[in-house]
């Protein structure tokens, strides 16, 4: 049996009132990777509470489930039927004395995570009689507004809150939710995923590809940043995320050299020509694209997307009742096939800036941070 010297979960909620968001959500995937592990060996746990959620030391801890004392052997879709589990965390459908089957753990983990951001768990009664009859009511459960969770936060409460568990989130969908997202292969198979999306990713900047070297090398990224919690304290991890921030800077100066260079236009190319002073439509478009590269200069890029792309179809309209063959028709193609390439780099620089690494790691450095002065600047509580 392994020692866990830093006391339970339920003594740091009471010892800190409640956790931030990103520590929750720290020891909250850790928990849910054990159900995941625990679900691989048909195991229900049915007694999930925060003060069966150990914590392995004072200093940067992680959690250890233990306590499986009222834990049962449960296949898929198997269902049991005694009366198991703590009243203040045990879903619904215990009480109704019907069949119910591992969803129950669910439910607690429900329970643990609003205790862990609120405080305090989402019923209190004074009698067991109370208690049963809030868990058991219809009326919403209500969660507090002087405390602003994320959207992938409050989300997942709810839906883990669900009375009826066959409403209730789904173990698959759970272990893929944003707030959880677990990685889907063994730790070392991930990474060595994430290895081979670097190796491409080399190979594509070799041959000049930037784009697909820069998405290639984010998506390493973000698996290695989602594995980074699961590497033990110490020179190995340290190690690790300065790996992963050496390759973040590389990112970085590779969407650099993408960013699209702006040229100034002559003052003619934003009038239009005069050949087009029977089509008001085509002056206008002339008018919207130069507009289109103002706003690239100012790097307003959602802004000169939607410019450029006004512009393209006002002229792909003219174009359809004009023919081809003529010089000006010719010459507006032209025209359209070099507002479409603009259009084109910025597309895909947008693309490749929303893949945000940095804003990843920021979130785990700032969890990494909060949890130090949870555990770090103050003497953790030993119940």
């Amino acid at each position: 049996m392994e020692y866990c010297g830093g006391g339970d979960l339920g003594s740091l909620i009471k010892h800190y009132g409640s956790l931030p968001e990103t520590v929750t959500r720290r020891f909250f995937r850790q928990l849910a990777s054990a159900i995941q592990y625990m679900r691989a060996m048909n195991v229900a746990h049915m007694d999930l509470k925060p003060q069966n959620i150990l914590l392995t030391n004072r200093h940067k801890p992680s959690i250890k489930v233990s306590d499986f004392g009222l834990s049962q052997y449960l296949k898929k879709n198997e269902q049991a039927s005694s009366f198991r589990g703590s009243p203040l965390y045990m879903a619904p459908e215990i009480f109704c004395g019907e069949p119910y089957d591992g969803r129950v753990d669910l439910w607690s983990c429900g329970v643990i995570l609003y205790e862990c951001l609120y405080g305090m768990p989402p019923f209190s009664a004074k009698t067991y009689g109370e208690l049963v009859k809030q868990i058991l009511s219809q009326q919403s459960i209500s969660f507090p507004v002087n405390v602003r969770l994320s959207c992938v936060c409050l989300d997942l409460l709810q839906a883990l809150l669900v009375r009826n568990p066959y409403d209730r989130i789904t173990f698959e969908r759970f272990f893929t939710h944003p707030f959880v997202d677990l990685i889907k292969l063994p730790f070392s198979a991930e990474l060595d995923k994430a290895d081979s999306y670097i190796r491409k990713s080399q190979q594509a900047e070799s041959q000049d590809n930037l784009a697909e070297a820069t998405k290639l090398l984010s998506s390493a990224m973000q698996i290695y940043i989602n594995c980074l919690e699961l590497f033990d304290e110490g020179k190995e991890k340290e190690k690790f995320r300065e790996k992963i921030k050496a390759y973040l800077k590389h990112a970085e100066n590779m969407k650099e050299h993408l960013r699209p260079v702006i040229h100034e236009l002559p003052l003619s190319q934003s009038l239009g020509e005069t050949e087009w002073n029977d089509w008001p439509q085509v002056r206008a478009a002339y008018l919207v694209a130069h507009t289109a590269h103002d706003l690239q200069r100012h790097e307003q890029w959602n802004e000169a997307l939607e410019k450029y792309t006004l512009a393209i179809e006002s002229v792909m309209h003219v174009l359809r009742n004009e023919n081809r063959g003529t010089e000006r028709a010719i010459k507006l193609q032209r025209k359209v096939s070099r507002w479409l390439s603009e259009a084109e780099r910025i597309k895909n620089y947008m693309q490749i800036m929303d893949d945000d690494c940095e804003t990843s790691m920021n979130d785990a450095d700032e969890a990494e941070k909060q949890l130090n002065q949870i555990t770090g600047n103050k003497q953790c509580i030993v119940s």
